[in-house]
């Protein structure tokens, strides 16, 4: 799902500005999306998680993607949480790019926290469950 140009407030998203999903091009095994020069898009992941009350994900670019312009902007999956990852990407180059569809452009770093203060299903976080791509709320 792509942004069109425009001033974007986060606390009052107008889901107008979002363009429609990407295409999928190719054949399979090798299905991609292209990230038009400076695209910002937002993808699901397959996988679905369910994240343990004491272990935090976060989220990092995979070195091939990220070495060919890809970035897949860093975050956290909360402890307690659970649902589909919804991944940042960002194409830096002056070249369209191809986002390979289950070619694993992102990475998982699990920390297991000794203590943790509050997970994700007690604050009722606003992304709990969620399936498929999902704007800002």
């Amino acid at each position: 799902m792509l942004f069109r140009s425009q001033e974007i407030d986060v606390l009052e998203f107008d889901h107008g500005i979002l363009e429609e999903p990407l295409k999928l091009l190719g054949d399979r095994p090798t299905d991609y999306y292209l990230l038009d020069p400076g695209t910002f898009a937002l993808a699901a992941t397959y996988e679905r998680f369910q994240m343990p009350q004491d272990v935090l994900g976060t989220v990092w670019t995979k070195s091939t993607y990220a070495r060919a312009g890809l970035q897949v902007l860093n975050t956290v999956i909360e402890p307690g949480w659970a649902g589909q990852l919804v991944l940042e990407l960002k194409n830096l180059t002056d070249m369209p790019l191809r986002v390979y569809a289950r070619g694993g452009v992102a990475q998982i770093q699990f920390t297991r926290l000794l203590t943790p203060e509050k997970d994700y299903l007690s604050i009722n976080g606003r992304y709990m469950n969620q399936v498929g791509i999902t704007p800002p709320m």
